[in-house]
């Protein structure tokens, strides 16, 4: 006896309209599927471009906090270390420089340069400004639609300008021997100056 072939027969308009509207939903579905994993690898590169970023400026507030534990640099080398580090927590270190003016005296950054982007933070000591400490920023090329500067960035340049203040007017009362440089050493001669004239 021959096995029986099975029946062939034609689908019916509506069984076929039923299979296409099947797959239409099935192509929507992995259109929709597809959109949600597009928009997930988007979320997390700008979460871990985010992440980067903010240790970055970990790393830059470890290596300036560690700067500042040094208790037998001389002030001037810290602050002139301070100001090298600091370019360093920004997003593009290499577009970046920094410059500390304090009582007087001027540290910059590595090949330093100004240009048009920067922001600054007042230098407090004992309740009164003492300078500033500033940073410049350029653009990289291709990448002009980025913020220069982030708001992270504005923190790091609030909390590094904060430790100097506060570094150097524990300095100054714990060295009293320490002689004073550029304007407040100026000023200090000029006033024991008019002093002994009288």
């Amino acid at each position: 006896m021959k096995p029986k072939e099975p029946e062939s027969r034609e689908l019916t308009r509506e069984e076929m309209t039923e299979v296409l509207r099947d797959a239409h939903q099935e192509i929507l579905d992995l259109q929709f599927k597809l959109a949600e994993y597009e928009w997930v690898e988007s979320a997390l590169r700008d979460r871990t471009h985010e992440l980067s970023e903010r240790v970055k400026e970990l790393e830059c507030l470890y290596a300036i906090s560690h700067c500042l534990c040094r208790s037998t640099a001389r002030l001037a080398v810290m602050l002139q270390d301070i100001i090298n580090i600091l370019p360093q927590g920004y997003q593009n270190p290499e577009l970046t420089w920094g410059k500390l003016e304090i009582s007087g005296e001027s540290y910059c950054s590595h090949q330093f340069r100004l240009t048009p982007d920067s922001h600054s933070e007042d230098i407090m000591i004992h309740g009164k400004r003492a300078g500033a400490l500033t940073v410049w920023v350029s653009a990289k090329p291709g990448l002009e639609d980025e913020p220069l500067i982030l708001p992270m960035e504005k923190a790091l340049l609030q909390t590094v300008s904060l430790w100097i203040g506060k570094t150097v007017e524990h300095w100054r009362e714990t060295n009293p021997e320490a002689a004073p440089t550029g304007w407040w050493a100026r000023t200090v001669k000029r006033a024991a100056a008019l002093i002994r004239s009288d």
